[in-house]
């Protein structure tokens, strides 16, 4: 369905995109949708930066009738280098930088958090829009966490990624109907998985 729609539907260009096309078209007024990170949403809602702020609407992920809705989590990483001289400083800042406190602070300027309470605040509401952080909080509470660590971390996770993204853009372009190019995808996937 989505390499249907985007190929019947989509901008010129669409199988070479990235995150921040997708936002600059929607932001743009160029497309009807988009789905990608609940982080646009502050940029969506600013008219100095958008076109549409006062017409865009922020759903849960889109799902069959009766079927729960599983958006894919992503995340950023903040670590400690094995070999910092500061280790203890760095470890004392990021309790500090992820602490409720900071995190709601964080949270009341519009920005996504690693914490729930952050998600459901009152500032956070105000900052991100509440249908924004409703959507962004129902999304992230739908969210299959177990399976995102399996994709995101599973030694061959470019080859399995690439082959599914190459899947998607031979529906996009025409190439192949959706049950070939997806079937030729979990077949370079498997033979990934295998070794």
């Amino acid at each position: 369905m989505y390499g249907h729609l985007l190929s019947q539907a989509g901008p010129a260009g669409v199988g070479s995109y990235e995150w921040y096309n997708v936002l600059d078209d929607f932001l743009q007024g160029r497309t009807a949708m988009a789905i990608d990170s609940s982080n646009f949403a502050t940029d969506i809602s600013n008219p100095a930066k958008s076109r549409v702020a006062k017409q865009a609407g922020f759903a849960i992920f889109p799902h069959l009738a009766g079927r729960r809705p599983v958006p894919f989590m992503s995340h950023w990483q903040a670590c400690i280098n094995s070999k910092s001289r500061n280790k203890r400083a760095a470890f004392l800042f990021l309790l500090w930088a992820t602490s409720k406190a900071t995190s709601l602070q964080t949270a009341a300027a519009g920005l996504a958090t690693t914490r729930v309470s952050a998600w459901s605040s009152e500032g956070f509401k105000k900052a991100f829009g509440s249908q924004a952080a409703e959507a962004a909080l129902t999304n992230l509470q739908n969210a299959d966490v177990d399976r995102a660590k399996a994709i995101l971390f599973h030694p061959q996770s470019r080859p399995i990624l690439d082959a599914f993204m190459i899947g998607v853009n031979e529906v996009v372009n025409g190439a192949k109907s959706a049950k070939d190019a997806m079937t030729g995808a979990a077949e370079r996937a498997n033979a990934a998985i295998r070794g």
